[in-house]
């Protein structure tokens, strides 16, 4: 294994999980800040699409803004869940100043998510430098022991 395959993989084993934690914290602070500072609404159910495999919906929503207008959202919900059809209402929490960022009442990225993640991404992190660096020794062992038994 020649040295820039093994920093390219090194950097893939590393990189792709500090993105992937680098978004959970993003969508953590989100919900922290929609808590926090977001307005609360009742938004109204346009569509509920039910998945046979799974049983779980995916709910479609439209809420009314202060100037309004009006903004949508979508969530997905587990089986027995709520009772989402069409026309109901569901609670939901937007960022007045971005509104486009809102989420169902209750639902959100939590701190124990944020720690089960962070687990997760570190020994994917360090299960696939510590694979790649063992594959490396190996290789560069057999090299050596090839070199030995072909010298005069």
């Amino acid at each position: 294994m020649n040295d820039t395959l093994l920093l390219l993989l090194i950097a893939v084993f590393v990189g792709v999980p500090v993105l992937l934690w680098r978004r959970l914290l993003k969508y953590r602070g989100l919900t922290v800040r929609l808590r926090q500072e977001g307005v609360r609404v009742r938004a109204e159910v346009q569509s509920v699409t039910r998945y046979a495999r799974s049983q779980q919906r995916h709910v479609f929503y439209a809420f009314a803004l202060t100037d309004s207008s009006r903004m949508f959202g979508n969530f997905r919900g587990a089986p027995g869940a709520g009772d989402w059809e069409p026309g109901s209402t569901v609670e939901v929490v937007y960022l007045a100043d971005l509104p486009h960022h809102n989420m169902r009442v209750g639902s959100g990225v939590e701190r124990g998510d944020v720690i089960r993640g962070t687990v997760l991404l570190v020994l994917v992190l360090t299960a696939g430098v510590l694979g790649v660096l063992n594959a490396h020794w190996r290789i560069e062992d057999i090299r050596r022991q090839d070199m030995q038994q072909h010298q005069p």
